[in-house]
């Protein structure tokens, strides 16, 4: 039986690989996403877009963005276009990392006590 397009059935049906990455950047937080557990725990019509759980690494602040990684470009799963639906989205989260030191610069955030300037 054909599943929708962006679902773990999909997914799995089309063999497609997907990563997860942590959101802020750091180093070693990133991976491939084994499907398997997912299609046991949550069923074929599953979808990863738009999901943000936290960090596969303890400690981390980020939040993971899913990745389809099965052609040249990946892809990431978001569907979020419009821009005030975005903000509201992801600007609770920003607050928190700002109130706990952190701060954007070029689109990346850095960690508190990390000097970029050369």
């Amino acid at each position: 039986m054909p599943h929708a397009p962006d679902t773990i059935g999909w997914f799995i049906e089309h063999d497609r690989r997907l990563e997860w990455a942590c959101d802020l950047h750091q180093p070693g937080h990133h991976g491939p996403v084994d499907l398997h557990p997912i299609l046991a725990a949550h069923g074929p019509g599953f979808s990863l877009t738009n999901r943000r759980p936290p960090c596969r690494v303890p400690g981390c602040l980020g939040r993971v963005i899913f990745s389809d990684v099965s052609s040249t470009w990946p892809r990431r799963l978001e569907s979020i276009t419009d821009i005030a639906a975005r903000w509201e989205y992801s600007e609770p989260r920003d607050r928190e990392l700002e109130a706990r030191g952190w701060r954007l610069e070029m689109g990346k955030w850095i960690a508190p006590g990390l000097d970029t300037r050369p």
